[in-house]
């Protein structure tokens, strides 16, 4: 019930095209419901799973991805007054954004999502979301109390759906199939052939032998996916204050693609 009280009083909030619509909440008997705009796509991470991209689509994908989550990070004034806070989503991931009917991205499940109060308490900064997804900080648990160190949980997070969006296009050599971030330092273990990943084992991989999703770009000349890649690792530095923020990773990206418009 706190969760959908969360996602349904965020969401009435929203209105931006990278962020899933809402249309109407109730309840029926002892059963909560949220109606939200249909997708018929589904996922990303099942969109990715069976389709290829064009480097025109991967950037389209970024850059709808990252203009939702700078929306959702800013700050929006009328009049010198606040009208909308900062929120973070807390749970960034492929499962989590939808491809929409123009094959733009949006994001979905604001249940652990926070509107960020003008004074932040500790009980902000408890561990959520996917264990796969959390930032080294959160699994360090040496999180800094700001409002930025926030942010740069859910930029971390999105880096590695970056990686997701940017191994599945045609232009990154040696396109194979979809992976989740880390499978291939997982895939070995009895727990992952049983599709359950533990923290322990994220923390290992992640803090302890400081990898990341390995990225080839072996014989690379095209300079948009250079620089699609340099951004992944601008975003998912284990030093959170020098990860790229949400506005420069979406003017960055309108960069790139316009250059591919061109």
């Amino acid at each position: 019930m706190i969760l959908w009280q969360n996602e349904v009083m965020i969401l009435k909030t929203i209105n931006n095209e990278a962020v899933i619509k809402y249309i109407f909440d109730g309840i029926y008997g002892v059963s909560y419901y949220l109606a939200i705009e249909y997708h018929e796509y589904g996922s990303l991470q099942k969109y990715l799973s069976m389709n290829t991209l064009s480097l025109r689509l991967c950037l389209d994908f970024l850059l709808s991805l990252a203009n939702g989550l700078d929306y959702l990070h800013s700050e929006h004034y009328v009049e010198s007054k606040l009208i909308k806070s900062t929120i973070v989503h807390r749970d960034i991931k492929s499962q989590n954004v939808l491809v929409k009917q123009n094959l733009q991205l949006c994001l979905a499940d604001f249940g652990v999502a926070l509107v960020l109060p003008e004074t932040l308490t500790i009980k902000d900064f408890v561990q959520l979301g996917t264990i796969r997804y959390m930032a080294p900080e959160l699994l360090e648990g040496v999180i800094t109390y700001t409002r930025e160190a926030l942010c740069a949980v859910d930029i971390y997070a999105l880096a590695l759906v970056m990686w997701e969006i940017g191994t599945r296009c045609i232009d990154y050599p040696n396109v194979c199939d979809y992976q989740q971030p880390y499978d291939e330092y997982l895939k070995n273990s009895d727990e992952y052939k049983n599709r359950n990943v533990h923290l322990e084992h994220i923390h290992d991989v992640v803090l302890y032998k400081k990898l990341r999703p390995s990225i080839n770009l072996t014989n690379v000349t095209n300079q948009v996916v250079l620089e699609i890649f340099n951004m992944i690792e601008e975003c998912w530095l284990k030093d959170s204050d020098a990860r790229m923020n949400a506005r420069s990773v979406a003017c960055k990206l309108k960069t790139l693609s316009a250059q591919i418009q061109s």
